[in-house]
């Protein structure tokens, strides 16, 4: 439960630190959270530059 609990606090300082309120987070089921996240953002930003 000590971990559960730790990890929240720091989901939560990460998410105050880098305004996740404005964002939405995808938690892949096998992986970093935070890999999935930067390939994600890498993938939209590339199919939106190939839309333009």
């Amino acid at each position: 439960m000590d971990n559960l609990y730790a990890g929240s606090m720091l989901l939560d300082s990460i998410g105050r630190t880098f305004n996740f309120e404005k964002r939405n987070l995808i938690f892949p089921r096998y992986g970093n959270w935070l890999v999935g996240y930067v390939v994600l953002r890498g993938y939209l930003e590339e199919t939106e530059a190939v839309k333009k």
